[in-house]
């Protein structure tokens, strides 16, 4: 017998050991054990993946489909395989998601701040155009959309922006001084101009002025304007004041007579001191 012929009854019988063959050890043994260094499978699926079961047969996963994810499932489960893998589902760990660059030097991190809200981002079918950015539709199932952002068109101080072809922001330079912002209707851009007339009181038809009465002054006085009105049809009012004087006295004021070019007010006793001023307005009729 050679010496690595090997004796044994496989039958259960109480016969005398005989030379037993490799195919009739080899089926003795077979499934070798986990506990004696073996898997505890006759066989192992094609392209599966082995899974520890501690003593007991390994676990054989399926064959993964192209494109799923390993993805674990903690001490007491088998990890299965996903095509929408979570990072960072369990243990309080916050999903993050690592892009190295090109030389492997940095990376970049995708990362879920948020501890109860979740995101879609759905992307856009088509690539964007240069300097777009990517605008969220509100999550769900809208998808996300390529937008231009906003871009200041101002350069210098007192530009204003205004909306230019198609609403593009668009900068328009400060004007001079004294110019006003001037409208040109319907999409026209606006412009800087200058007021052909600076309003004035007098343009306006309002003139105002101040009389010294004196100490003494009689029950009236005359006022003449600088240059005439032109008309009777305005509206004169006149008081009296005194700010210098301890305990002034206030008299009513009357307009008893008024031209074009002056009016006279009348009040009830002259003035006690030089400090009684008589203020008037007068207003042109419309």
């Amino acid at each position: 017998m050679p010496a690595d012929t090997l004796k044994g009854n496989n039958t259960g019988s109480t016969a005398n050991p005989s030379d037993l063959t490799v195919a009739q050890v080899l089926a003795m043994l077979s499934p070798i054990p986990v506990a004696n260094g073996g898997t505890g499978q006759t066989t192992l699926t094609n392209h599966g993946l082995l899974v520890g079961a501690g003593t007991s047969a390994i676990t054989q996963l399926a064959a993964a489909s192209s494109g799923t994810f390993l993805v674990g499932q903690g001490t007491s489960n088998d990890p299965i395989w996903s095509y929408t893998p979570t990072l960072g589902s369990s243990g309080g760990t916050t999903g993050v998601l690592n892009f190295a660059s090109a030389a492997g030097s940095s990376v970049t991190a995708i990362q879920n701040l948020s501890g109860t809200t979740s995101f879609n981002f759905n992307l856009p079918a088509t690539a964007g155009s240069s300097g777009q950015v990517l605008t969220s539709a509100g999550g769900g199932s809208s998808v996300m959309t390529w937008s231009s952002p906003f871009v200041n068109p101002m350069t210098t101080g007192g530009d204003i922006i205004y909306g230019g072809t198609s609403g593009t922001p668009t900068r328009l330079a400060n004007g001079t001084s004294g110019q006003v912002l001037t409208s040109a209707g319907t999409t026209a851009a606006p412009t800087w101009t200058t007021p052909a007339v600076t309003p004035t009181l007098t343009s306006l038809g309002i003139r105002s002025g101040q009389v010294s009465l004196g100490s003494g002054v009689t029950t009236s006085g005359s006022v003449t304007f600088s240059s005439t009105l032109g008309t009777t049809s305005y509206a004169v009012t006149a008081t009296m004041i005194n700010t210098t004087d301890t305990n002034p006295q206030f008299q009513p004021v009357t307009i008893t007579a008024q031209s074009a070019t002056a009016f006279t007010a009348s009040w009830n006793a002259p003035t006690a001191t030089a400090n009684y001023v008589l203020n008037w307005h007068a207003i042109l009729n419309n």
